[in-house]
């Protein structure tokens, strides 16, 4: 498939570390062409700790991708450098560097952060690589070397089929110049055919120099949302009808080779849904998928209700932590309910007020999702509860007040390279800003604070390119704080600092 319709050429080889345990670390990796390969890790000390052989079939389908686990007998907080080999040629291919997980509380750094980014589409409408693009993630990767980051978390939108709107794979007098198939649009296609597609997308988003840096030297975590589908998968009663579920089916399978394999094994069939769980330290990370179950209309849901279970299984668990982060791709406080309803019947592609936790058949998900950490925090209310987010197009920081003085946080960071323009910005800060309450069905209430910030980083919301990054002090008695930053140039400048959470 040849789709050399964007100015850049599509990435041929790159390697990623995923998900890391105090024992093991789950590694991804691309290479140029078929062949025989091998992957040799080395500790501190120059001692080969793991070598391992695989090869990539001809016949393929996952795109000359692979995924494996190193472990399980890996030291805590240790650091590896890891080396991708075409073995007929004896070269090197790619390289990496990880650090494994504290095993106890007492080698959890003092100080460390955690990278939270989002809406990764760095290209203008003529398929140009915008310059503030490639300078925000320079400037990120330069923020999250200087803040000791040990894990980025992508919390969706790490590509976009259907933009640049001139080079959407919906837009189809694109897509008959790049499809091979002689599919009469990306609808008409087979599951496989999608597939394929989407890989040749996900190649062309990650062919950035700044891009590779972050994957190649901080573990990163990934999260499924809409436009690594399409704009509000699940939202649109028609992505229920036959040719939308082919193409969930090749949208989904790519998604697995591309980002999937960063947090599980790739198998043939693809699971219910790509929900995880993590932890660094003192801090449990649980990861939604809001996306592969989701559907509107008659019986409508945002997740199953087995997802739900597992959520509240995952808390119950792991109540002796100090923080616990729930991961959702879209913020659940963002929409008020009442201008939800009042658009609910806006139909124009591209709407995304449909998209949001406070619309249609999704409030009572977001309801039970509330009821859910009301009930646990009453029974763990030194525990604190952060949901992070992005999907929105600002930076913001939020406290979630229940009556008994309690709380939880929502933090966002969206978009790292995606820029929308003055008018959606305002737009989108404009929103944010309505939220001053929340309440359920059931008459569960509370109210929504901005967070204050420092003085002379104090915007909340911020509508320019951003990451946020979640900083954590003092291990004995954690102190969490949260920032925002954008750039100047190619270097990062905070725009927002919170006080303690």
């Amino acid at each position: 498939m040849s789709e050399k319709r964007f100015n850049i050429d599509p990435m041929e080889r790159m390697v990623s570390v995923g998900k890391i345990t105090d024992h093991s670390a789950r590694i991804w990796l691309r290479v140029p062409r078929a062949g025989e390969y091998m992957i040799k890790v080395w500790d501190k000390q120059k001692n080969m700790v793991h070598e391992q052989s695989f090869a990539i079939s001809e016949t393929n389908h996952t795109d000359n991708t692979y995924s494996t686990e190193i472990g399980p007998d890996l030291s805590p907080m240790s650091r590896y450098d890891l080396e991708v080999i075409e073995a007929e040629k004896d070269t090197r291919l790619s390289d990496a560097q990880f650090e494994t997980t504290p095993r106890t509380l007492d080698q959890t750094p003092d100080q460390f952060s955690v990278g939270l980014l989002s809406c990764n589409q760095p290209f203008d409408d003529n398929g140009e690589l915008r310059p503030s693009a490639g300078q925000m993630l320079d400037a990120a990767y330069k923020a999250f070397k200087e803040h000791n980051t040990k894990l980025v978390l992508m919390v969706g939108d790490q590509i976009y089929s259907d933009y640049p709107q001139s080079r959407s794979l919906f837009r189809e007098s694109y897509f008959q110049q790049i499809d091979d198939d002689d599919c009469s649009s990306i609808l008409e296609c087979s599951s496989q055919q999608v597939r394929k597609h989407f890989q040749m997308r996900y190649r062309q988003f990650r062919n950035l120099e700044g891009w590779e840096k972050i994957h190649k030297e901080f573990p990163t975590l990934p999260i499924l949302d809409d436009h690594d589908m399409v704009d509000n998968w699940g939202s649109n009663p028609q992505h229920q009808q036959p040719k939308w579920q082919t193409f969930k089916q090749g949208a989904l399978l790519a998604f697995q080779d591309y980002q999937g394999g960063y947090f599980m094994p790739v198998t043939k069939e693809l699971p219910p849904n790509f929900q995880y769980n993590f932890e660094y330290g003192y801090a449990g990370f649980f990861v939604m998928d809001l996306r592969c179950e989701r559907r509107e209309g008659e019986n409508g849901q945002l997740y199953s209700r087995d997802q739900e279970k597992r959520l509240e299984q995952y808390l119950d668990e792991n109540g002796d932590k100090k923080a616990i982060f729930i991961i959702l791709s879209v913020p659940i406080v963002h929409l008020p309910k009442f201008l939800a309803r009042w658009v609910a019947k806006l139909t124009s592609q591209g709407e995304d007020f449909s998209d949001r936790w406070s619309s249609g058949s999704q409030r009572k998900d977001r309801d039970r999702m509330l009821h859910l950490l009301y009930n646990h925090q009453i029974d763990h209310p030194e525990q604190k509860i952060v949901l992070l987010s992005g999907d929105i197009h600002i930076g913001c920081a939020h406290a979630i007040v229940w009556p008994n003085q309690n709380r939880f946080y929502q933090l966002v960071s969206s978009a790292i390279t995606h820029d929308d323009g003055l008018i959606v910005t305002l737009g989108a800060k404009g929103l944010i800003k309505v939220n001053k309450s929340i309440k359920t069905e059931n008459n569960l209430k509370a109210k929504i604070y901005p967070l204050k910030g420092e003085k002379g980083k104090s915007r909340n919301p911020f509508g320019g390119l951003n990451v946020g990054l979640i900083s954590f002090q003092n291990k004995y008695d954690p102190q969490i704080h949260y920032s925002l930053y954008s750039h100047k140039g190619n270097e990062p400048v905070c725009v927002f600092q919170s006080q303690s959470l």
